[in-house]
């Protein structure tokens, strides 16, 4: 991957407002490929998963055959496949080291980024996953293999990083890491459907 690749669009909505990721990979998803985000209470239940490429129509399954999302995951693997490809992501073992994030900073400081804001390996946990029961001091880095691994959020990181690394590593990867973070902060069945959905793709 160039370091052209590698640079990042912000909208800025204001001098005093939060800047707002525009992912590579997810700035040419959103406008060619997801359905859109339904509103109201039913916001992180409706998030559209990339469950198909565009001008193709070719769709993203599971290996199994069941359709790349989270609800797919609860419905059987269809008999007959149309045209399609295979999802997946890499374990949590294969991002302990902190090259195969790939977007990074001089220095090299390798970082994932999530709503245009940029956590590196040596950011406090808690301060992306503020549901963590870790310590303070713990960095995103340590909390993967072989660090603090009964963790929840070592499965979300994973997903983040398979997620913005899908493009170039051909992951197929159904949802952004915008996404990810909305279902990582939601409670009840949407969180423990999301994480279980996602360990089902680290099967690289």
């Amino acid at each position: 991957m160039t370091m052209g690749q590698n640079k990042v669009d912000a909208v800025k909505a204001g001098a005093d407002s939060a800047s707002v990721a525009v992912e590579p990979e997810a700035r040419l998803r959103r406008r060619e490929l997801l359905k859109g985000v339904a509103g109201g209470s039913a916001l992180l239940a409706a998030v559209q998963p990339i469950e198909t490429l565009a001008q193709t129509q070719t769709v993203i399954l599971k290996a199994n055959g069941q359709r790349c999302s989270i609800s797919g995951m609860q419905s059987a693997g269809a008999s007959v496949k149309p045209a399609h490809v295979i999802c997946g992501g890499y374990s949590p073992g294969y991002y302990q080291f902190p090259q195969r994030w790939r977007l990074f900073d001089a220095g090299p400081r390798y970082y994932v980024l999530v709503n245009g804001i940029k956590y590196y390996t040596n950011t406090p946990a808690k301060t992306l996953f503020t549901k963590f029961a870790g310590a303070s001091t713990t960095t995103l880095i340590q909390i993967l293999p072989p660090g603090v691994s009964s963790a929840d959020e070592v499965h979300w990181l994973t997903a983040l990083l398979n997620a913005q690394n899908s493009v170039a590593l051909g992951l197929n990867y159904p949802y952004t890491t915008t996404q990810i973070m909305q279902f990582y902060n939601s409670t009840g069945t949407t969180y423990t459907d999301a994480l279980a959905f996602f360990k089902t793709l680290e099967n690289l």
